[in-house]
């Protein structure tokens, strides 16, 4: 009878824990609200997550991160493009170094510029192979988290919704 009990427990354990690992959070099924009012999705890059905000339209493209004056570990700026080319970056009106990391259309990581300076503004950033994703992260985030050429990002289902629907064409 012990061991039944025991055998019972057991499976509960591992079921319980299979159900938990399966079951998306909230916050990858639905995007959330920055504290400026913009929608902010989670990707992940070789399984490390960044919370984003979308850079998807022309004008949120030309704004970027100008302007921030702080980026927290674990979040950044996904810029979306709807071809793929070697989109150049710059750091204009820029106040915090950052990572600027280009993907292809599979979301493999294609090149990296690490710890971008503002000061090396009027300097363009221009990726050798085409890019139809960059993403902007704190500086230092590359290597802390050992992103390299070759490195994957995944989209959480939130953002393949949006994606998918094409919400963020205005």
């Amino acid at each position: 009878m012990v061991r039944v009990v025991a055998a019972c427990l057991f499976l509960g354990v591992v079921a319980g824990a299979a159900y938990y690992v399966s079951v998306p959070t909230a916050q990858e099924l639905l995007p959330t609200v920055s504290s400026e009012g913009q929608e902010q999705f989670v990707i992940s890059v070789d399984d490390t997550p960044f919370t984003v905000t979308l850079a998807a339209d022309a004008a949120a493209r030309a704004q970027g991160l100008s302007g921030v004056r702080y980026l927290p570990e674990g979040e950044g700026k996904l810029f979306i493009f709807e071809e793929s080319a070697p989109h150049s970056f710059w750091m204009k009106d820029m106040y915090i170094a950052i990572d600027i990391l280009w993907f292809d259309a599979a979301g493999e990581l294609v090149h990296a510029v690490e710890n971008a300076d503002p000061q090396s503004y009027p300097l363009s950033f221009v990726p050798p192979l085409p890019a139809t994703y960059v993403l902007e992260v704190p500086a230092g985030s590359a290597d802390a988290y050992s992103l390299t050429e070759g490195s994957q990002m995944e989209f959480s289902e939130a953002l393949q919704r949006c994606l998918e629907n094409t919400c963020f064409i205005k």
